[in-house]
């Protein structure tokens, strides 16, 4: 961060009375300059993951693996300084180093996880009734598109690429798979009507 300096005068660097130097207070992450436009153009950038995954970064077109890397040196985060005019006329600007961090993440190209995609929809097929919906005293809650874009490690044009894949269909904002045989039945009706209206 660039620290303006006090004009006529000097900046001065003390320790906040928050400082913290404490694991996990605060973490830097450097970003490609295309995924820092994407940040501030608020374009869909979001960190996904859930228990037992290492946490991915994901775009609207790509998805990106965190890596740790530990630095010898330490770096000081410090808060916007403010300024004090002195009796002589002069400015000096105080800037708080509010923690202190020797790791930053890097953020590289990764295949997208969409394995977990289908184990998230199987219990929610369209138009198969089985002896798990009749054990059941409420109905099982369905996913929306949101809901799985906050759970599978993919960008949002890789989830929905494997979401028109797998021939999932959206009904009533829940993301649903066609049971097989409900899919047969569609087609054949489908050809019966071709027939009849040839």
């Amino acid at each position: 961060m660039d620290i303006p300096t006090a004009s006529h005068g000097s900046t001065a660097i003390q320790y906040s009375d928050a400082y913290t130097d404490g694991p996990g207070a605060y973490s830097l992450v450097e970003l490609p300059n295309d995924i820092l436009d994407a940040v501030r153009q608020n374009e869909g950038v979001s960190f996904v993951a859930e228990d037992g995954d290492s946490l991915v970064l994901c775009t609207t077109s790509g998805t990106y693996a965190m890596r740790l890397v530990e630095s010898s040196n330490t770096s000081l985060l410090v808060d916007l300084p403010s300024q004090e005019r002195s009796a002589d006329g002069a400015y000096t600007a105080a800037a708080p180093v509010v923690a202190s961090i020797s790791h930053t993440f890097e953020v590289v190209p990764a295949t997208a996880r969409l394995h977990k995609l289908r184990y998230l929809l199987r219990d929610f097929m369209w138009g198969e009734e089985d002896e798990r919906d009749a054990m059941r005293t409420e109905p099982a809650a369905v996913l929306s598109l949101d809901e799985l874009r906050a759970r599978v490690q993919a960008s949002e044009a890789e989830l929905r690429a494997e979401l028109k894949r797998l021939g999932a269909v959206q009904i009533d904002n829940a993301v649903r798979l066609i049971a097989p045989g409900l899919a047969l039945d569609i087609l054949r009706q489908i050809l019966l009507l071709i027939v009849e209206n040839d």
